[in-house]
């Protein structure tokens, strides 16, 4: 009787694995969410004759790229992450620009200019990629960033994000 006590608790360390995603997101390819300002965000093209998508990702030898998008109404929506020092499994931390990793976020409202965001040295995150297949050319991760507006002084906050995609290359 001992022993069935102890079967529920090595059942959970064992399910928990290193595979932190989502079961969502764990379902299939091309899954993006994460939560902008605590606020669920996923993105969407609604009605398109071009074939445009919302996300997409290319993973090259040392580089790798991730957009996403809200393209159905405005405000239109776009995040986007690079990775210039890309060289697998592992933490990313996002700063600047010029850091060769950083997060980005714009945002564009109806008759008015795009508003642009970024991290910094100050405003960062980090992008942890967990799972990458170059055969099926897949990727999987998770992130949280904050952005800072370029011009400005409003800041957002990326959390509990998360990535299932199949890359273009």
């Amino acid at each position: 009787m001992k022993i069935l006590k102890f079967i529920p608790i090595s059942f959970l360390l064992v399910s928990c694995g290193i595979d932190f995603l989502s079961p969502t997101a764990q379902q299939g390819d091309n899954y993006f969410s994460c939560k902008k300002d605590k606020k669920s965000w996923i993105p969407s093209t609604g009605i398109s004759f071009t074939g445009d998508k919302p996300t997409t990702c290319i993973v090259l030898k040392s580089e790798v790229y991730i957009a996403a998008k809200i393209n159905t109404s405005y405000p239109r929506e776009n995040i986007a992450i690079t990775l210039k020092n890309f060289n697998g499994l592992g933490r990313y931390e996002l700063k600047s620009s010029t850091s060769k990793n950083y997060g980005g976020y714009s945002r564009e409202i109806f008759n008015t200019p795009t508003v642009t965001f970024g991290t910094t040295d100050v405003v960062s995150g980090e992008v942890i990629i967990s799972k990458i297949d170059y055969e099926k050319k897949t990727i999987c991760g998770t992130f949280d960033f904050e952005v800072k507006e370029i011009n400005g002084s409003e800041i957002i906050k990326f959390t509990k994000g998360e990535f299932n995609l199949v890359s273009k290359k």
